[in-house]
């Protein structure tokens, strides 16, 4: 097989439900398999209970015979035994695969030291052997609880600029739709004044064009009262020469002269004929 994976450790928070939990890493024999309970700041290892499935696959989990209760951390852990089982006989037989196989289990070996070495307390590098003391260990576990409180004092300070900064954000978006809203009326009452404007404009144009049309109409109807204007010199008769007989028809053709002009018959031929019957 591949050594794809550089871990031999996976974690998991239980949550009162679930009781499987994947493997992600190669395992050869289930015996290799070992789980803790981290409960109460306190580790206890479970020796029973679960039981590992397809070891020597690709795919492997291992299975709890309860849930894990809420907020207790599940460590899933390999560890192999630092043998070499593998023996070559001179002028035997050469297997690739049992070749192959030592080769990972020594690359198996190599990352359960890397797991523990990793969890270890180390000296610096320029530390010799000798010069490593119980109170060098201690400083070094202050510094680094020190530089543990820094870098978690430094991200509580990013996580508070990340929210002022989503906030101004948010801020600026809603500025943003304001002055996009506002725009938008401002738009709509320029396109209404506009309008009106516009309908002011017609309506003096109309208005315009009515006094246009009643100084016309004033106009005609002075120039028709001119023609219209008889001549008392022309119409007078003398009554006293008339036949009695006459007075009607002359009193009637006045009557129609003065409904002509009064009902628009501004036409002089019009007015000579009423006059033209008596």
């Amino acid at each position: 097989m591949t050594v794809e994976s550089p871990y031999n450790k996976v974690q998991y928070l239980g949550d009162g439900a679930a009781s499987r939990f994947p493997v992600p890493f190669p395992v050869a024999n289930p015996a290799h398999i070992h789980l803790y309970l981290w409960e109460n700041e306190r580790q206890t290892e479970m020796d029973s209970g679960f039981q590992v499935i397809g070891a020597g696959t690709a795919s492997v989990y291992v299975t709890t015979a309860a849930p894990i209760r809420p907020g207790v951390k599940l460590t899933i852990l390999r560890t192999v035994p630092y043998v070499q089982p593998m023996d070559l006989v001179n002028g035997g037989r050469f297997n690739a695969e049992t070749l192959e196989g030592s080769d990972d289990n020594l690359e198996l070996q190599i990352q359960q030291i890397a797991e523990r070495v990793n969890r270890a307390v180390v000296a610096p590098e320029s530390l010799n052997e000798n010069e490593v003391t119980y109170e060098t260990l201690l400083q070094i576990r202050d510094d680094a609880q020190a530089a543990a409180v820094d870098s978690s004092a430094s991200a509580d300070r990013s996580e508070e600029a990340a929210d002022k900064a989503l906030a101004s954000q948010n801020a600026s978006e809603e500025s943003a739709r304001q002055g996009a809203a506002s725009a938008g009326a401002a738009s709509k009452s320029a396109s209404a004044a506009a309008q009106s404007a516009s309908n002011a404009a017609a309506s003096a144009s109309s208005s315009k064009a009515s006094a246009d049309s009643a100084s016309l109409s004033a106009s005609s109807a002075a120039a028709d009262a001119a023609r219209l204007e008889v001549s008392m010199e022309e119409v007078k008769v003398t009554f006293s020469a008339l036949e009695p007989g006459l007075w009607v028809a002359t009193l009637g053709a006045l009557r129609r002269a003065n409904a002509a002009v009064v009902n628009g018959l501004t036409s002089t031929r019009t007015i000579s004929k009423i006059y033209g019957s008596f």
